[in-house]
């Protein structure tokens, strides 16, 4: 029997030097492909903000410089006001 490894994440500490490596690696799986995943440390004053950002990529779009599969990264404010009156 083979280990199922679909939506499971599994990271490592990341032993690079540079400020700005992700500070934790790993990869998962969704729907049969696998995905690499970066997680970053959160630099903000603001303390309602999330403490890790990260990204999920396929690993040929990273090799080829491409945009993150989907972006983890601190949420929109609404900022706007209804005067509705209902």
């Amino acid at each position: 029997m083979s280990y199922d490894n679909e939506l499971k994440i599994s990271l490592w500490k990341s032993d690079g030097t540079n400020a700005k490596a992700p500070i934790l690696k790993g990869k998962t799986t969704i729907n049969g492909t696998e995905y690499e995943v970066a997680l970053w440390k959160n630099k903000s004053d603001n303390p309602k903000a999330p403490t890790l950002n990260g990204t999920l990529q396929l690993p040929q779009d990273r090799k080829q410089g491409g945009q993150p599969a989907f972006r983890a990264t601190q949420p929109q404010q609404d900022d706007f006001e209804d005067d509705i009156p209902f």
